[in-house]
């Protein structure tokens, strides 16, 4: 993400030692959105290996874009469909459904993550950002204070907290964790 586009998308100019650790700040923001949604962000080409549930059709796998090869046990594979949330169409997908039943090893070679990282991602990304700059600050956990017969109140939860909070719907959105809660081998979809 350029500096450019976190301005726009935080509605401020960065600060002084925002700019100086851009680069450190960008990539504990990444890292803390990739271990929220469970899947890598940016696209890499390569082979990764799921053990498929027996008797079962859907084999769920983090997010990609293009799938290049399926085999099942070393065996080439055709009899697929790339699927997001059992819809066929869009832009990336989460899940291989066979015709039939496999188990075993499936090995997927993929352009996993994003070739072009969506909107609402740079948004959680751009966010997470000035939560890690302002944990980097150590800023203020009180919430409120009061003079008269002394008061002092806490926030109760951390900003990661309220992040994960506010952002729900998005994360939930992309979320490659805790896939699917599998009822029989026709029946799936995620659940968070």
């Amino acid at each position: 993400m350029t500096p450019e586009i976190l301005t726009a998308l935080l509605g401020r100019s960065l600060t002084g030692v925002e700019v100086t650790n851009l680069a450190l700040l960008l990539g504990i923001a990444r890292t803390q959105l990739e271990e929220l949604i469970c899947s890598r962000i940016g696209d890499t080409t390569e082979a990764r290996s799921f053990i498929a549930r027996p008797d079962y059709r859907t084999v769920f796998v983090p997010i990609f874009t293009t799938i290049v090869s399926v085999t099942v046990n070393g065996q080439p594979r055709l009899d697929y469909t790339k699927q997001r949330q059992g819809s066929l169409n869009g832009a990336w997908f989460n899940q291989i459904v066979f015709t039939e039943a496999v188990s075993g090893t499936v090995t997927v070679v993929a352009d996993w993550g994003f070739v072009t990282v969506p909107n609402d991602i740079l948004m959680l990304e751009a966010h997470l950002f000035e939560v890690a700059a302002n944990n980097r600050k150590g800023t203020d956990k009180v919430s409120s204070k009061k003079v008269e017969d002394f008061s002092i109140s806490f926030r109760d939860s951390s900003e990661e907290q309220s992040f994960i909070d506010k952002h729900d719907a998005t994360l939930r959105k992309y979320s490659s964790c805790n896939q699917a809660e599998v009822v029989s081998g026709d029946l799936y979809g995620l659940i968070l």
